[in-house]
């Protein structure tokens, strides 16, 4: 009786996916930002390579349906990727955009960093966390538009292909400092 089920556990192991053996963000430190936000800005990259490819006349075939054929994705679901990633690049540009606004009239009126007062430095910590949220929304809206079980394969791919590529700074933090301990950009 316990034969056919160590030959079906061998044989499930066997046909899983490398893939679906990834770290969880507590063994490697990281979380869904830092990851799918990287995998969002791979994803523009690579379609702004195959429209360069195009451009030049080149078969941009490869590049166009990079993640599509490596995540083995269906034709909705590369669409509703593109489109994705598109969007939360365009939102973190955007954000990015206001922030560093923000931080050339902080940089204006405390020349000093040490002058910052405390509604600042939260502001900044709020504007991180509002940042971590686009990401988040942007995830979500991937996991809305999927199967349930598609989405899992995606997210496993995700994780099994950006997370390994992320290198951590000196800070320990795969994106930098925290804000409080940002400087303000000089210009």
């Amino acid at each position: 009786m316990i034969k056919p089920y160590v030959c079906l556990f061998a044989l499930t192991a066997l046909l899983v996916p490398a893939y679906s053996q990834v770290p969880t963000s507590s063994s490697s430190g990281l979380t869904d930002y830092p990851v799918f936000r990287f995998f969002f800005k791979h994803v523009v990259l690579t379609e702004g390579y195959a429209n360069l490819q195009l451009a030049e006349s080149r078969d941009d075939s490869g590049q166009r349906h990079y993640f599509k054929n490596l995540a083995s994705l269906t034709d909705a679901e590369e669409a509703l990727l593109k489109s994705t990633a598109t969007q939360a690049d365009k939102s973190l540009v955007a954000f990015d955009q206001t922030t560093a606004q923000l931080a050339q009239a902080w940089r204006a009126r405390y020349p000093a960093p040490t002058q910052l007062p405390a509604s600042a430095l939260a502001e900044a910590h709020a504007r991180s966390a509002q940042r971590q949220q686009i990401v988040q929304g942007y995830v979500n809206a991937l996991k809305a538009g999927m199967a349930p079980g598609r989405f899992q394969l995606l997210y496993l791919f995700v994780w099994s292909t950006e997370a390994p590529r992320i290198k951590f700074s000196g800070s320990g933090s795969p994106l930098g400092a925290p804000p409080s301990k940002l400087p303000l950009p000089k210009h």
